[in-house]
């Protein structure tokens, strides 16, 4: 769990670095630094911290003189003003220390140091936490809106302000780690789509905010990990986000209505069935192994561990063994004794049969297959496909095909074609029985340097390749020939033998002068942990870091962790967003709504009610209770137990009531084994 150890750890020794009069301090952290935190740890996990309460900066709430604050908060004047409001109570904080997880902006800095506040003023810092690291190797930064705010036509004057706010981002965990990297992009110069210059914009401002941090914090750069940064764009591979995958993440966020990372599923209880929410996380042990496998051998990785835990445990000795998903419902009902472990199998067990029932129903074999051959530009042979348009008319005039299906065949044959004539656009859009509105995608698509209408006379204009397919005949299965370009990227940069031109570097520190990077593949007979190891136990591993602006895929977050695992690199991938195919459609039909239609955060105006609250009129203090919910506002209590009240009450009991019912923290860190099962040859099909 890199990335989320990491921030676990930066977080908490920044705050108890900071000491406080009171001993005890209260938490504030708006809306968004609260999701960020959420993610790695949970409130009971922060009460234990010397933290008195948690609360959020945007509600109204009641200061108390009890306690010193430490305010937690991105640098932006709305929520500045929410720091001065609380200063209008009579029982206003007794100190107060500001952390700003982004950046500190020069206006703000002249509002603190000549306001009412600067005598109560104890400490002002920058946390770099403004980033939300969500897997082991995946963050995101800034909000869902940024690869609008990216494309949109109504973003033109804020694109480069967006950009800097996704820099920032981005040196947050380049600082969290330890890292001043060597930047490079992707910079197609001779390409004309209007986003071409994209990754060379970001990663120069990434630069200019590098060396600014390195100038102002004296050997960071000395003390830095050897690392390098690799800025690419959505335009890089604009055939990846509608390919069909069928590896269990990317399947399970394409077929199932998956939100939040949480999935409703029923489960059979001591009175029938019961429904129950799994929550997708680095916590499901079960989710972590199984997640980048293709669905069926992670079908078969789950029977195998269950029948195993079975094994293992003698109450299940006269109950056999579980040969398929319906066999393992039946046994799950008698796992009341391990109710964790019942609820993890019981999630995957029903998206696993939901996603097996899609594929049946939603025609994916015939559907995958000709996308496979559209996307790769061969067959399984290895050859050109001679009758591919034959194969693609009835899906698209088959009725049982949904509409988004026959929208990602669509874009995928005119990328293919490099473009079709006028008249055989329209023409498929009668077959497919598709509204004409919905070309209003292919017509974003040009953004990205799709070509979607050329003249019969026009010659054809792809640009410069980057990726191939995987070579005919190698093991894999019909449906998974497709390779991300962004793999193919990953695993030359690692190599240190990507092209100079088309990924120039931006900010170079000197590479003659650091050691050679070993020369690995993905495909080498011969696997690099046999190889000498001597430099590799003297010296740290060096990080790579991969940024997909506009928006990442699920099969590009697997290669990620593929390519880490088999050539033993440290490599961590990031992005404005992770979506699935159907996502992407959503995503690329909204670049002509207006702005009032896509509700960007930044054009609300609905009140705070931090600053609409009249403190004569909450001046009672709250009473403490333990929140129901992550960062629910809790409120402090008015003094600190005594050590014989904590005797009487228990070790758990640190703050009365406030953490009397608190739960056991589940933040420890699992180990994940696998087993060195002997690899089964996979033939060509799917299930």
């Amino acid at each position: 769990m890199v990335l989320l150890e990491t921030q676990r750890e930066v977080f908490f020794k920044k705050i108890n670095a900071i000491e406080c009069a009171t001993k005890w301090k209260v938490l504030v952290v708006d809306r968004k630094t609260a999701d960020i935190i959420n993610r790695f740890t949970s409130v009971h996990r922060l009460l234990e911290e010397k933290i008195a309460a948690v609360e959020i900066l945007e509600n109204a709430r009641t200061p108390n003189s009890s306690f010193e604050v430490l305010y937690i908060l991105h640098c932006q004047d709305k929520l500045v003003d929410c720091i001065y409001k609380d200063q209008e109570y009579p029982n206003s904080y007794s100190g107060i220390h500001i952390m700003f997880i982004d950046r500190i902006k020069p206006q703000v800095v002249d509002r603190l140091k000549n306001s009412s506040i600067t005598s109560k003023l104890r400490s002002v810092q920058i946390g770099y936490l403004d980033y939300f690291a969500l897997e082991s190797r995946y963050f995101q930064v800034h909000d869902e809106y940024s690869g609008l705010r990216l494309y949109h036509p109504s973003s033109g004057p804020i694109i480069r302000q967006e950009l800097s706010n996704i820099a920032h981002g981005i040196l947050s965990v380049c600082v969290s780690l330890g890292i001043a990297p060597n930047i490079r992009c992707y910079y197609p110069k001779t390409a004309k789509h209007t986003s071409k210059t994209m990754s060379f914009i970001l990663a120069s401002q990434l630069r200019d905010i590098v060396d600014e941090y390195c100038n102002t914090h004296p050997g960071f750069q000395e003390s830095s990990q050897k690392s390098t940064c690799l800025i690419v764009d959505r335009s890089l591979d604009v055939v990846c986000p509608f390919v069909h995958e069928f590896t269990y993440q990317a399947m399970i966020h394409d077929l199932l209505q998956i939100k939040d990372e949480s999935y409703p599923f029923t489960i059979m209880g001591p009175h029938g069935l019961e429904t129950r929410t799994g929550k997708l996380s680095d916590d499901d042990s079960v989710y972590v192994k199984i997640r980048h496998m293709h669905m069926r051998d992670a079908i078969e990785r789950l029977m195998a561990d269950f029948n195993k835990f079975c094994e293992e445990n003698t109450i299940f000795l006269d109950k056999g063994q579980a040969s398929s998903l319906n066999d393992m419902r039946s046994m799950l009902a008698g796992l009341s004794d391990f109710q964790e472990l019942r609820n993890e199998y019981s999630l995957h067990l029903a998206m696993a049969q939901e996603c097996m029932n899609l594929f049946e129903k939603e025609n994916l074999l015939s559907i995958g297959s000709v996308e496979q051959d559209l996307s790769t530009g061969s067959n399984p042979e290895g050859k050109t496909p001679r009758n591919v348009l034959y194969d693609l008319l009835p899906l698209l005039e088959d009725d049982s095909t949904s509409e988004a299906d026959k929208l990602r065949l669509l874009i995928l044959y005119i990328t293919y074609r490099d473009g079709i004539i006028l008249q055989d656009l329209m023409r498929l859009f009668r077959h497919s029985k598709l509204p004409s509105h919905r070309q209003e995608i292919l017509q974003n698509l040009e953004q990205l340097g799709v070509r979607n209408v050329k003249r019969l006379s026009d010659s054809s204009t792809k640009r410069k390749e980057v990726a191939k397919s995987l070579p005919a005949g190698e093991e894999t299965y019909e449906l998974s020939r497709f390779v991300p370009t962004l793999k193919a990227v990953m695993e030359s940069l690692v190599q240190d033998d990507l092209d100079k031109e088309l990924f120039p570097f931006i900010r170079d520190l000197n590479p003659e002068t650091e050691l050679e990077v070993e020369q690995t593949s993905l495909r080498s007979s011969r696997p690099s942990w046999t190889r000498s190891r001597s430099i590799a136990t003297r010296l740290p591993k060096e990080k790579f870091l991969v940024f997909v602006a506009g928006g990442t895929t699920y099969s590009e977050l697997r290669s990620c962790y593929e390519i880490s695992e088999k050539l033993n690199k440290n490599i961590l991938i990031g992005s404005t967003s992770c979506y699935s195919p159907n996502e992407w459609l959503e995503f690329f039909s909204k670049f002509r709504k207006s702005r009032e239609e896509l509700k960007f955060p930044e054009d609300n105006s609905e009140p705070i009610p931090c600053l609409q609250a009249q403190p004569s009129k909450l001046l009672k203090q709250p009473t403490v209770d333990v929140p129901s919910s992550p960062f629910e506002s809790t409120s402090a209590p008015t003094a600190l137990p005594s050590k014989e009240a904590d005797k009487k009450k228990g070790k758990t009991s640190k703050l009365g009531k406030l953490m009397s019912t608190s739960k056991k923290d589940k933040d420890k860190d699992k180990v994940l084994t696998e087993s060195n099962d002997k690899k089964k040859k996979k033939k060509f099909g799917v299930f």
